[in-house]
Formats: structure tokens, sequence, C-alpha cells
């Protein structure tokens, strides 16, 4: 359908990675599945399942779509080339990227339009070089370790249980996003109604902020 939005989560499809903070990206679109009716579209196997969103904008009907890539973080956007085709996402700004980031506080969330910086992380540097910049980022704070020797252990081992708990609550921040996402006027208004926005971890020791 004309138009439609592409909301892609960031993620690792196997499930010992379902609980870490790398899977934050999908944990914001099942969040949004959990409140508003989805339905499974297509499965291709090792590639994608894509879900649609129908609703209704001012009397008009509108169909958009949630993509949890199947391929690993780190090929993540190889899928993209084909499914933009054939969604008809020709617009860089019908793709709305959603994924973890250490260089953001915990709790916190943050959206920007993406320039072609990934900042290190391979799932966006797999997106830039199959889909090219100008998607809107969508970013949840996930902190980093004081000892960067520990940072491939923390964006894919499992986290103290209070961590994740917040963590899941900075994804439940999005989900407005997604729902009323063509109801924003332009980037200015989306990156006002969310940028600042932050869910505090009640323990900080369990969830340490972004290290310099």
């Amino acid at each position: 359908m004309k138009n439609s939005k592409l909301f892609f989560g960031l993620g690792n499809p196997e499930l010992k990675y379902r609980n870490t903070r790398h899977q934050m990206g999908c944990k914001v679109l099942d969040a949004f599945r959990i409140k508003f009716k989805t339905h499974l579209v297509e499965h291709v196997e090792g590639q994608y399942d894509l879900y649609a969103y129908e609703h209704s904008v001012d009397g008009e009907k509108c169909v958009d779509y949630l993509c949890y890539p199947l391929t690993g973080m780190n090929s993540a956007g190889s899928v993209l080339p084909e499914l933009s085709k054939k969604l008809g996402i020709e617009n860089p700004e019908q793709l709305i990227v959603f994924y973890d980031d250490i260089h953001l506080e915990p709790g916190c969330i943050r959206v920007k339009k993406m320039s072609e910086n990934h900042g290190g992380h391979n799932g966006v540097k797999s997106v830039l070089e199959n889909f090219g910049p100008g998607w809107i980022a969508c970013k949840i704070g996930v902190g980093s370790p004081a000892d960067k020797s520990e940072l491939l252990e923390w964006v894919i081992g499992q986290m103290d249980f209070k961590c994740y708990v917040m963590l899941i609550h900075t994804c439940i921040l999005f989900v407005p996003l997604i729902e009323n996402f063509r109801s924003y006027a332009d980037m200015t208004a989306i990156q006002s109604a969310f940028n600042g926005m932050r869910i505090v971890c009640e323990d900080e020791s369990t969830c340490p902020q972004s290290q310099s």
C-alpha cells in the first residue's frame, strides 16, 4: 500500500539472546503487538517475520508493517532491498529502525534522522550498507560497562532482572510512536514528543550509566 511505514526491530533470532540488551529493538515491536492487533503477513525462513498493522487515519485505511529480521544482527539489513521494494518503501523516512544504543544512558530514548555513522553497531551498519542513510533511528539507551573488554558480554549476555524490567518499560515508551506515527507533522515534531523521555532505574548499580 502506498506510503506504508516499515518499523524494523534489530535483534537476534536465537532464543538465547531473547532477554539481552541487544534485543531491545525487537522488544519495541513486541510491546506494540501486545497492545495492538497485528497479523503475520509473511514468514521467510532465515530472513524475516513480517506483520501488518491495519488502522485508519482521518477515515483513511492505512497499512503499516513491523519486521523482525531473522538473519542475525550483523546482516539484518540484508533483507531490506527486496522487502522495501515489495512494500513500496521508496522514501528513507518510511523506514523506522529501533535498536539498542550503548552510548545512551539506560532508560533514555532518542529519535534522529540517520546519517552514515553507525556508531559501532553492526546491525545499524548493515542497514546503512543495504538501504543507505536518511531513515529514522529510534534508540533505546542500554549504557555500557566501565571495562570495555566486557562490552560483548554486556550486549549479548543476560542482565539483572531489575535492569531488564526497566529496559522493557523504556521500549514501551516507543509504542505511541508506532501507533501515531502518521499524525506527526514532521521529524521535529517526533523529536519534540520523544527525545528527553526516560525511565529511571531504581538501582543504578544494576544499570550503570554509560562510561566515557
